[in-house]
């Protein structure tokens, strides 16, 4: 079976869902569809580099001739440090957060009723 296919379903389908995220974000400005935005494209990082991790893992050569397969390990360690950066910065994304909601708040209209 093909490994590298479902890698590419996988971006095909983070894209998507992206695209669909920021439609329905934009047109409805719900901070909550955006959040979801920015976790499918964290989500489709991490895909495009599983799948650049699995085109270098089957390279093969004189000296590598099973080829790279230990590539994959790389990148799940890369991946999995990299999970880490987002917990160091999560003070400044919540006020950012809370500055788009102040924002939003201020910026809309109330109804009379």
């Amino acid at each position: 079976m093909n490994v590298e296919r479902w890698g590419w379903y996988s971006v095909a389908l983070n894209v998507l869902l992206a695209g669909l995220h920021a439609v329905i974000a934009t047109a409805s400005g719900s901070l909550a569809v955006a959040a979801e935005l920015i976790h499918n494209l964290i989500d489709l990082v991490a895909a495009v580099a599983v799948l650049a991790g699995l085109k270098l893992a089957g390279r093969k050569s004189k000296a590598f001739p099973y080829g790279l397969y230990k590539i994959e390990n790389l990148v799940a360690l890369g991946l999995a440090a990299g999970g880490r950066i987002p917990r160091r910065s999560q003070p400044v994304l919540r006020y950012a957060g809370q500055l788009a909601y102040a924002a939003r708040r201020t910026c809309r209209t109330e109804t009379p009723w």
